[in-house]
């Protein structure tokens, strides 16, 4: 009789073994499919603010043999060097007015909007239409000019697993990515920057750095030169030949204390 009542303890101990389980997986099913639609959500939101406002530029017209001089013998200037997208800015401006810039970067996640406020908690859990997410939007720090006439200008933006915003800063830790992606393109409301990549670093504790160094150069200088030795790939930019920065950073999977930031310098490109 104990036996047959030992039994009949054990059988109902594993099915609500077997019913804990199954409500586990269920639970764990059910997040899972709600993160990944979150995700969608997000990526559509990035995908359709790029459809609507960015768009492919003119292609530009081959050059004949004996182009760029004249029929006086002179030498013509060459055709200037353009960003490889057109954006609507004045829609940008329109549809949300904390917008500072558009950035890309070419075959990379890196193609949307930059905002700006006057913190830094904003678009930490803002979208770009300020709608609450989790995902929030790549901003840039509200310590530094609006403009990017500051020394070091720099945006943030999160480390997704998904691998979009800002998760492919992390492949410049390897060298043939940079040499595959050595230039981005920041196009903003007063011109366009071909920002060309110097140093990628892990960074701690450098809130002056982030804040742009407002008018303190030598520190600007010193960091630039710090920064470069200890990048994790090599470029061919000198430092000091360097008037201004802009700097994306993102959270490391390094170290939870650190950050990790893509550093490049800024060069105006006369339209």
């Amino acid at each position: 009789m104990d036996g047959r009542k030992d039994r009949d303890i054990r059988a109902a101990a594993r099915r609500a073994l077997i019913g804990l389980l199954l409500c586990v997986f269920l639970f764990s099913g059910w997040k899972l499919g709600s993160m990944l639609i979150d995700y969608y959500k997000n990526d559509k939101g990035f995908s359709d603010l790029a459809e609507e406002m960015v768009s492919t530029p003119p292609p530009t017209a081959e050059p004949t043999p004996g182009a760029g001089v004249e029929e006086t013998g002179e030498e013509t200037e060459p055709p200037r060097e353009r960003a490889p997208i057109l954006v609507n800015m004045e829609a940008l401006l329109e549809r949300n007015g904390d917008t500072v810039a558009w950035l890309y970067c070419e075959d990379t996640p890196i193609d949307f909007a930059v905002t700006q406020s006057d913190n830094n908690s904003t678009y930490m859990g803002w979208n770009f239409d300020k709608q609450r997410s989790d995902f929030g939007w790549p901003f840039m720090d509200y310590r530094c000019r609006g403009d990017f006439s500051g020394y070091c200008s720099t945006i943030y933006g999160h480390n997704m697993q998904n691998g979009s915003v800002f998760a492919v800063l992390e492949k410049y830790q390897r060298q043939e990515f940079y040499e595959e992606h050595p230039v981005m393109w920041l196009i903003t409301p007063g011109g366009t920057y071909k920002v060309r990549l110097m140093a990628g670093v892990f960074l701690y504790g450098v809130e002056e750095a982030y804040g742009g160094f407002g008018d303190n150069e030598e520190h600007f200088r010193s960091f630039l030169k710090d920064a470069v030795a200890a990048s994790s790939f090599r470029s061919d930019i000198d430092p000091e030949s360097v008037e201004r920065v802009l700097m994306l950073s993102t959270c490391s999977n390094v170290r939870t204390d650190m950050r990790y930031a893509v550093i490049g310098a800024m060069e105006k490109i006369e339209e």
